[in-house]
């Protein structure tokens, strides 16, 4: 992820906050000598983001990461053990991780394709392949496609229609992640906009829910030593809530700088036909940004010749991966489409207009 040779840009350049900044919250770790299992930073963290999202503390559980915490909030609606796991709605257009942890949880990923407008699934889509499903949905994961916004009112509505648990991944999507009556997963990787190395949070739809949650982290803990759930250990460290503490004193720097390269990829693109998410830079900023037209695979080829790294974040889609080759699956053309036109292109907090000047210059060659 970091650059090694002369010229050459990587496709992901992460930047956490340095030592001088996080002394100050490393010192406080120091003097409380709690090092994990909801400690004090911990616990600020998480009452600072719900303080953003406008919501109780209680609401918002801390998480050692995203995956986990997916698994966490997917296990009240699996089954482990024996018997056929009932299955988990979930786009093949997103990340592998979502699967995993739906396997995890004792759930069977169902894939469906996604609006090729939006990339996102939708609640109209969702409802046909509820319909067109092998046996019971037990919950529907919508995925916010590199941190584009969802639309929490429509998901709340579908899931009171239909009684269907939805859960919200948005690893990407600290940017727009919203606290309605859903569940919502947001990352804080080294690689997401708002980076603690390692983490995530999880957004409850009340308290009731984020207890459940704590004890699906905690080895089935809370409020006793009385393990009464099927649960895992996956409670973030104080030292990754210290980087959190330090990234999110300078998201509006970060911010700012993320949409600062953002606008310069649209202004130099301009005309070209290659196309951003709709709202990414204007609207939301994101750590991932991917670009989509028919060249693009074209395009990746004549990248890596000049030394400029792409990625094709997901693949062709998560079916088509073979740890996932058993799971049913619906018909998937925007999905194929997608996988075929779009790449991620270099984003870093410290990207020069050099280097958006050299990368946009080979994208318009095509």
């Amino acid at each position: 992820m970091s650059s090694t040779g002369a010229g050459r840009i990587p496709v992901c350049r992460p930047l956490l906050p340095d030592a001088d900044t996080l002394l100050p919250y490393l010192r406080r770790i120091d003097g409380h000598r709690w090092y994990t299992n909801f400690g004090p930073l911990a616990g600020e963290l998480g009452r600072r983001i719900a303080d953003r999202l406008q919501v109780s503390p209680s609401r918002v559980v801390m998480a050692a990461n995203a995956t986990a915490a997916l698994t966490a909030v997917m296990m009240p609606h699996g089954r482990l053990g024996d018997g056929q796991p009932p299955l988990a709605l979930m786009p093949s257009w997103t990340f592998v991780a979502t699967a995993h942890a739906a396997e995890t949880a004792g759930l069977m990923p169902f894939f469906a394709d996604v609006d090729p407008a939006s990339w996102q699934l939708t609640p109209d889509i969702a409802r046909a392949a509820v319909a067109a499903a092998p046996r019971p949905v037990a919950a529907v994961v919508v995925v916010s496609p590199f941190g584009a916004a969802v639309d929490l009112a429509g998901w709340e509505r579908f899931g009171d229609e239909t009684g269907i648990a939805v859960i919200v991944d948005a690893a990407a999507g600290f940017d727009t992640a919203g606290a309605g009556r859903l569940t919502t997963v947001v990352s804080l990787h080294a690689t997401k906009a708002l980076p603690a190395g390692e983490g995530a949070f999880i957004v409850c739809p009340d308290e009731s829910h984020a207890s459940e949650t704590i004890r699906r982290i905690n080895f089935g803990f809370h409020g006793s030593r009385d393990s009464n759930v099927v649960a895992g250990n996956s409670k973030i460290s104080e030292y990754h809530a210290a980087v959190g503490l330090a990234a999110l004193d300078q998201w509006p720097a970060r911010r700012q700088a993320y949409r600062r390269a953002i606008d310069g990829y649209r202004e130099r693109l301009g005309d070209s036909g290659i196309c951003l998410q709709d709202g990414v830079g204007a609207e939301w900023v994101t750590a991932t940004l991917v670009a989509t037209w028919p060249g693009a695979a074209a395009a990746a080829a004549r990248l890596a010749g000049r030394q400029i790294e792409t990625r094709a974040w997901w693949g062709n889609g998560c079916h088509a991966h073979a740890a996932f080759a058993h799971c049913p699956r619906l018909p998937l053309p925007a999905t194929a489409r997608l996988a075929a036109d779009t790449i991620g292109l270099p984003l870093s907090l410290d990207i020069t207009a050099e280097e958006i000047d050299r990368i946009a210059a080979v994208l318009r060659e095509g």
